[in-house]
């Protein structure tokens, strides 16, 4: 079946334009999902790999994570987002310039 039908794109032949991507929530709803013991070979690394790597930041989604030590700005910080019996899902933060 072709794609152009009537002169026009038949998306239901050649699929979605939009790339398979997760928000920040879809992200950790299969994290939680997905990881279990206390251990890397407890669940399948290469797809939470794999996962991870279709999400793309959006300041929006995890701006409200960000946490800077007023004490020491030139310093990174490590935020928990999330944590459970299985894992700790953190945002590490590196102030610019910072090595």
């Amino acid at each position: 079946k072709s794609c152009v039908e009537g002169g026009m794109p038949s998306f239901e032949v050649s699929g979605t334009l939009m790339p398979d991507t997760h928000t920040f929530s879809s992200l950790l709803t299969f994290l939680k999902a997905n990881i279990h013991g206390t251990s890397h070979n407890a669940h399948d690394c290469e797809v939470v790999k794999r996962e991870m790597a279709k999400w793309f930041p959006r300041k929006e989604e995890y701006e409200k994570y960000v946490y800077w030590d007023p004490a020491d700005p030139s310093k990174y910080t490590r935020n928990l987002v999330f944590a459970n019996e299985h894992m700790d899902v953190l945002l590490m933060c590196w102030p610019p310039h910072s090595k």
